[in-house]
């Protein structure tokens, strides 16, 4: 009884909207990528890989016109978040934590960066403040300002935020 139980209930999982039930039935494998985005006001249209990580590192805490930079990263878990830990950030969650409690702690950061539940909060909190920076899945990106990341965009051959 116990297995048929089982059965039944990896059945159910594998019914469930999202879930795929073999390799290439669904759109949900693709591969993400994932965008920069800024507000419009900013004047930037590329950025390096390397300027990247100074920003979300906090080595850089403001624009080139002086304005500061907000930063905001996705909320722990998400597939955006592993892109910015493992192509950004070069380091996994602990260490990210330790990273900014290191870098409060020594007075080098007032806070680490803000984090956003959804692409959608992301790109509002963007478009409320002219310092914002986010990163986003590139299929929610809509009519907001996407910079290209070593002189590419999203669906670029060669684009290195996948």
């Amino acid at each position: 009884m116990r297995r048929i139980g089982l059965i039944l209930a990896a059945g159910a999982l594998l019914a469930l909207p999202g879930i795929p039930r073999a390799a290439g039935d669904s759109p949900a494998l693709r591969k993400l990528e994932v965008a920069v985005v800024v507000n419009s006001k900013n004047p930037m249209k590329d950025i390096s890989l390397k300027e990247l990580r100074r920003l979300y590192q906090g080595e850089r805490r403001f624009w080139g016109d002086e304005h500061p930079v907000t930063l905001i990263a996705p909320a722990g878990g998400s597939a955006v978040r592993e892109v910015l830990l493992r192509k950004v950030y070069v380091m996994s969650e602990g260490e990210y934590k330790k990273y900014w409690i290191a870098r409060i702690f020594r007075d080098e950061a007032s806070a680490a960066p803000k984090v956003s539940s959804s692409s959608q909060e992301a790109l509002a909190l963007v478009n409320s403040g002219r310092g914002a920076l986010a990163l986003i899945d590139a299929d929610s990106v809509g009519p907001a300002k996407v910079l290209k990341v070593e002189g590419k965009l999203p669906r670029e051959a060669g684009y290195v935020l996948k």
